[in-house]
């Protein structure tokens, strides 16, 4: 039988869902997936690193062992998927529409799941679309390893103020800047941003450490508290998600970097009160 917990998880898991599929069926503003997916990154991170005991090796074969078992289930169904595209994807070969060189390109890093580093949508996102985040979390897996070994250290909320306040001020640094200075487009800035597995690591250790020192106990038990923290959480949701929409005339990829550097924290307070 599930514990609270286990449902309260289970009950987050389904928001995410619901808020990616409305959100790529453009019911919603766009904001909302974008958030969805910060939230399984964060789940993944967090429940990874609470529920971890023992050691892990490190070292690539050992570490692509962990990664492999870990989205296994889930390969067949992303190839079955990805062969009922195969059609329309030589079909638009044979209209001259894609080169057959890039369909190939498309096929391989498909089949072994590195397409998020490709840094065209048209690619990182091809075939089975969302197979995207299967390949980014396959390398969020594959550094587990090495993050649990420092992460399994931390004892003290004052362990990981300082890494994770460096990593997060990273992130914002370059979300303030990155354009200015590469002149990113709005497609290549949502590679960059929403896809890129190298970014998402930041989000993934930040959850790991977050997962890390609340692994024995939450610092409160006043269900109050819990209660004001997800009406909290929920309305930052609703604000920083809505602003998708652009009804004032921001620009795409400045709505995109406000966003998205307020999507890992709102994500881990939803995470830590569910």
């Amino acid at each position: 039988r599930q514990t609270d917990r286990q449902l309260s998880i289970q009950a987050l898991r389904a928001i995410a869902f619901i808020f990616i599929f409305l959100g790529h069926c453009r019911l919603i503003p766009s904001g909302f997936a974008s958030f969805g997916v910060s939230i399984f990154i964060a789940l993944s991170g967090f429940l990874l690193t609470i529920r971890r005991k023992d050691d892990l090796k490190i070292g690539i074969k050992p570490q692509l062992s962990y990664a492999w078992n870990k989205i296994a289930k889930l390969y067949p169904l992303h190839i079955i998927c990805m062969l009922g595209m195969l059609p329309f994807e030589f079909k638009n070969v044979v209209e001259g529409i894609v080169a057959l060189p890039d369909a190939i390109i498309k096929i391989l890093l498909n089949l072994v799941l590195l397409q998020s580093w490709h840094p065209t949508l048209t690619v990182s996102q091809s075939l089975n679309g969302v197979a995207w985040y299967l390949s980014t979390c396959l390398f969020l897996y594959f550094m587990f390893p090495i993050i649990w070994s420092r992460v399994k250290n931390y004892k003290k909320i004052q362990d990981v103020i300082l890494p994770c306040l460096t990593v997060y001020g990273l992130f914002v640094v370059t979300r303030a800047f990155t354009l200015e200075w590469t002149g990113l487009n709005e497609t290549s800035s949502t590679w960059f941003y929403y896809v890129f597995p190298l970014y998402r690591l930041g989000d993934f250790y930040i959850a790991c450490c977050a997962g890390g020192i609340l692994k024995e106990k939450r610092p409160c038990d006043n269900k109050r508290i819990y209660t004001v923290l997800e009406i909290v959480g929920i309305a930052a949701c609703l604000l920083m998600s809505s602003m998708q929409s652009r009804p004032y005339g921001i620009s795409a990829m400045r709505v995109l970097m406000t966003s998205t550097v307020f999507d890992l924290p709102i994500a881990l307070l939803l995470v830590f009160v569910f």
